[in-house]
């Protein structure tokens, strides 16, 4: 998969995304390309399973950034909600959010995966 088709797959802003690159096409392919092997996914994904709400805190913050980072508000949204109900003392509602985001994390690993350069 090439770049506009995962844009368009992933609802990512291209050209907002590529301002933050300085314009850089192949360094930002880079980072979308490692960005299935960051551990906080993992992390993410450990945290629900073991209903631990403080990694589940600091993975959905990271990933919040990740996301923002390289254009994925489709993400980055999510995240900041599961992060602002942490904030608030609602470790069960940012349990249950990061469980319904879950798929859509998974979705966008396995659309970052394909990838081509």
């Amino acid at each position: 998969m090439h770049l506009p088709q995962l844009a368009a797959q992933l609802a990512i802003n291209l050209p907002q995304a590529l301002e933050r690159f300085g314009h850089n096409e192949a360094l930002y392919i880079k980072y979308l390309k490692l960005c299935p092997q960051e551990t906080t996914f993992s992390d993410f994904r450990r945290a629900i399973s073991t209903q631990d709400s403080v990694a589940l805190a600091e993975s959905a913050h990271a990933l919040k950034g990740l996301c923002g980072n390289l254009g994925q508000t489709s993400l980055q949204m999510p995240l900041a909600h599961i992060v602002q109900l942490q904030r608030h003392g609602d470790a069960q509602g940012a349990m249950l959010a990061a469980s319904a985001l879950q798929a859509s994390l998974e979705r966008t690993l396995n659309l970052l995966s394909q990838l081509e350069n």
